[in-house]
């Protein structure tokens, strides 16, 4: 074990092989293979293993949750028992609760709670989702609190009022912008299907 800072890992007992740095970071560790960087990083008292934890407070609740990587402050805070996230950026994944989940850019994922199986790309992508299996890429895509499951969201704020539509490919900034629990429908090109309220479109 390697322990860097005021208190790092001061508190862990029975572990192997891990690695933290930074005031308190890993303070409550318990567990194997743990990288925990940053201040107050990783703080709770961890018996999930294989996890990399870099910036302030990052995966600081995280308990038996294992096989984690969560980079930024804030990344990943309130993450407790679920595995298998990759988070990158400020407070992405902030108050996540779901597992298998990649979520890059500020503010991502940042209260997906029980949504699994997503990829989120950009600032603010995906922020509310609840829904599984969705992978929305651009800045302010899919922002709304959705629940529909296997949608596709390519481009600026494209689909960013949809709720409960699922199964939707929207590709290009503005498209399928005004869809809320519609679905079913392909909307390709620039404001296509900006204004679109129906489905199987």
């Amino acid at each position: 074990n390697t322990y860097v800072g005021w208190n790092a890992g001061a508190n862990g007992t029975a572990h192997a092989n891990n690695t933290f740095v930074g005031q308190l970071a890993g303070l409550n560790n318990a567990a194997n293979q743990n990288t925990i960087m940053g201040s107050a990083a990783g703080i709770s008292a961890i018996t999930g293993k294989d996890n990399a934890f870099y910036g302030f407070i990052a995966g600081n609740a995280n308990t038996s949750g294992a096989q984690n990587t969560f980079i930024g402050s804030s990344a990943g805070a309130d993450n407790t028992t679920s595995g298998n996230n990759t988070f990158v950026g400020y407070n992405t994944g902030l108050h996540n609760t779901a597992q298998n989940n990649t979520f890059i850019g500020s503010n991502s994922g940042s209260n997906n709670t029980a949504g699994l199986n997503n990829t989120f790309v950009g600032q603010q992508t995906g922020q509310n989702n609840g829904g599984n299996q969705n992978t929305i890429m651009g800045s302010a895509a899919g922002i709304s609190a959705i629940t529909g499951n296997d949608n596709s969201f390519y481009g600026f704020t494209t689909g960013n009022a949809n709720t409960s539509g699922g199964q939707n490919t929207f590709i290009g900034s503005g498209a399928g912008k005004a869809n809320t629990t519609q679905n079913d429908n392909t909307f390709v090109g620039y404001n296509s299907g900006l204004h679109n309220t129906a489905q199987n479109n």
